[in-house]
């Protein structure tokens, strides 16, 4: 794989940590059930995972936030890029397909799913995700155009 493509495949990280930094200054996710577990902690609990590079474990820490807010979309990006780095291609972009749908105006959330798209061809060298990468990466255009 080329530098270019290199760099592709490494914006996601870039752009899930703008994501981290805007979501500063964002509300909080509002719990369902006051019993549950904070949402947010659980994020950062998997942060720290995915940080150390125990991908498995920060997965099951994501799913265990998305279970305490299923809206919260920080969470879902963030579970989509490491499910992607699971190899877990499928189920990284049906993540990335509900980020689109929590923040439909949000062109961020169509890059990065462009991203997850670009990534599982990568991963498997099926070209419907070129298209799919393609048609994700307009939204984007279109919404920023909108600002």
């Amino acid at each position: 794989m080329g530098e270019a493509s290199c760099d592709v495949l490494n914006s996601m990280d870039v752009l899930l940590a703008s994501a981290q930094l805007a979501a500063i200054t964002c509300p909080v996710p509002t719990q369902s059930n006051p019993t549950m577990s904070d949402p947010v902690a659980l994020y950062d609990q998997a942060d720290k995972l995915k940080d150390e590079g125990r991908l498995d474990e920060a997965a099951a820490k994501l799913n265990e936030s998305l279970a305490a807010d299923p809206g919260y979309a920080l969470a879902r990006a963030a579970l989509a890029v490491v499910l992607q780095r699971l190899g877990r291609h499928d189920e990284a972009i049906e993540h990335a397909k509900k980020v689109c749908e929590l923040e439909p105006n949000d062109p961020f959330s169509f890059t990065a799913l462009s991203v997850t798209y670009q990534r599982a061809f990568a991963g498997t060298n099926n070209m419907q995700y070129i298209r799919l990468a393609e048609d994700a990466m307009e939204q984007s255009r279109i919404l920023q155009s909108r600002r």
